[in-house]
């Protein structure tokens, strides 16, 4: 699991520099689309990061090393 976690954050770290990148010029990230717009950019990106920020957590959530921490807090607090 701690590799899908890393891929996963390595995708949403790509996504976030695409954004802030593709806000600035279009043209570099819609290469592929006729319609070069920071919309565009915006609902693509946005939605990579969206999507790989969930992804990113409900992997982590099942990470044993988090969940051992997780169940260590819980302790200590009773």
């Amino acid at each position: 699991m701690h590799t899908l976690h890393s891929i996963l954050s390595a995708l949403f770290t790509f996504s976030f520099i695409a954004l802030i990148v593709g806000l600035i010029k279009p043209g570099l990230v819609l290469f592929w689309s006729n319609i070069k717009s920071r919309t565009r950019v915006l609902l693509y990106c946005g939605v990579m990061m969206i999507l790989f920020g969930i992804l990113t957590s409900w992997v982590a959530d099942y990470d044993p090393k988090y969940i051992a921490e997780k169940e260590a807090k819980e302790a200590t607090k009773i």
